[in-house]
């Protein structure tokens, strides 16, 4: 889903910023023919409507830096459409059309050239290598929007494609500040603050770092509003509810719970998100026990419809789910967990489908079944294998980013010195961004190294005392 949500993204992102600086007597034509082509491209409007509504615009009249490059970003492998338009696509963009473009807004042209990169590069790592050289050049422009939507691309690339979360980590935490809000997005939400916030808080929510990503799931939840509705995938409802849960910031984590399993009921999603909007809801229920709330819990548990035999994963598991708290509602210890051990057992045999962060939320789903049923010796030991799943998660992140870490830094400031920025305006732009790239990656190790040495004093107390 966040695949998609991406490659969606970026093409809004190109399209949106496509219209910043049009000149005023064209830019509502030119807005209307982008609003158009968002819509035949995700086939809201079939092409003999595209074809009418178009040419009725114009469009052919337009001529613009940005317009010519729109055109050739949307019409360069549908040539056969734009002369029905009467477009004329340029064989291609050369260095001189970006330069022009770079004139006329630093922002815009961050935006266009790095969905060029993306959408016609097809080495990732090529594409990495021309992300980073393009945020090394806003470096030296200080334009901080244009440098932290980059940095929100790479952060996406790290993460989604090379699986070197903590760099992704850094990226988003260099970015988000910089970042506009979603109201305030020309770029939609894949490039907001609101969405930078949420890829930072799932990544210390599976180091489970939690006292870490409350801080920035407060600075979301104080940001709620319409960016929530457009999220239709889970986990970050079910993430930002557990850390409010977790840090007993109860009413918080309902108000989401909540506003999810509306969204859910509202909209008929999918079985399997319905499932994990009632196991949010029920599990800070079941961690308040304030007066009606675990028999709200059971009602909303019995009424969720299950299915063990799907073969569907995710309704499978979070049907084991469901089956596991209803069971520990009700005191009935063996089966709750025979379910917890049928449910780590489905998720090994299928590693594929699954990551090893849902082993360790296996972990703390069974601390969540002793603690309620009163075997705090066995929800220590749940506790322990959820850290030795966080420290392995860790110390791996750590090992894949140490040559990022090590090497991008530098790599940004030897490309703007082989490209000549000698101002002196630039060298400070750049001292100032650098040392604040650096200060973020020191706190992040310094973190990682805490987290790990107070497991390993944990650890020994822990042994210890079962001596």
């Amino acid at each position: 889903m966040v695949l998609k949500l991406i490659k969606n993204g970026i093409l809004i992102y190109f399209l949106v910023f496509s219209s910043i600086t049009i000149a005023s007597s064209e830019h509502n034509r030119f807005n209307n023919f982008i609003e158009l082509t968002m819509q035949y491209s995700i086939n809201q409007l079939d092409e003999e409507g595209y074809l009418k509504s178009a040419k009725n615009l114009k469009i052919a009249n337009i001529d613009s830096i940005q317009a010519k490059v729109f055109y050739f970003m949307v019409f360069n492998h549908r040539r056969s459409l734009a002369e029905k338009l009467g477009i004329k696509v340029a064989i291609h963009l050369t260095d001189q059309d970006w330069q022009e473009l770079k004139k006329v807004d630093a922002v815009m042209y961050g935006a266009q050239k790095a969905t060029f990169v993306q959408l016609h590069t097809s080495d990732d790592s090529t594409i990495v290598d021309a992300l980073k050289d393009l945020k090394a050049e806003l470096i030296a422009l200080d334009n901080k929007q244009a440098i932290a939507q980059v940095a929100a691309d790479l952060a996406q690339y790290y993460s989604l494609y090379k699986e070197d979360h903590l760099s992704g980590l850094i990226e988003y935490l260099y970015a988000v500040d910089s970042l506009p809000t979603y109201e305030n997005s020309l770029a939609g939400f894949l490039y907001s603050k609101e969405f930078a916030l949420q890829r930072i808080i799932s990544s210390f929510y599976t180091m489970g770092a939690y006292e870490t990503a409350l801080d920035y799931v407060l600075q979301l939840y104080a940001l709620y509003n319409k960016y929530f509705e457009v999220l239709d995938y889970s986990t970050p409802y079910y993430e930002m509810t557990f850390v409010l849960a977790h840090a007993k910031q109860f009413s918080k984590a309902l108000n989401i719970a909540d506003f999810y399993l509306q969204k859910v009921q509202k909209e008929r999603l999918e079985q399997s998100s319905q499932l994990y909007a009632v196991i949010a809801k029920s599990a800070v229920l079941i961690k308040r026990q304030q007066e009606g709330d675990l028999k709200t819990a059971q009602s909303l548990l019995l009424n969720a419809e299950t299915d063990l035999n799907s073969d569907n994963y995710a309704v499978k598991a979070r049907s084991l789910v469901v089956k596991t708290l209803l069971y520990t509602i009700n005191g009935k210890l063996p089966e709750a967990e025979k379910s917890v051990e049928n449910l780590k057992e489905f998720i090994q045999s299928n590693h594929s489908i699954f990551s090893q962060s849902d082993l360790r939320d296996v972990n703390e789903l069974q601390k969540l079944v002793y603690e309620f049923l009163g075997k705090p010796e066995l929800a220590n030991k749940a506790m322990m294998d959820k850290f030795e799943f966080e420290k392995d998660f860790m110390l791996s992140a750590f090992n894949n980013s140490l040559h990022n870490v090590g090497n991008y830094l530098q790599r940004d400031i030897e490309i703007l010195a082989l490209k000549g920025y000698k101002a002196e305006t630039e060298k400070q732009a750049l001292k100032i961004e650098t040392q604040n790239l650096r200060f973020l990656v020191m706190a992040l190790i310094i973190t990682m190294l805490i987290f790990l040495i107070s497991w390993l004093i944990w650890r020994q107390l822990s042994i210890k005392k079962n001596r």
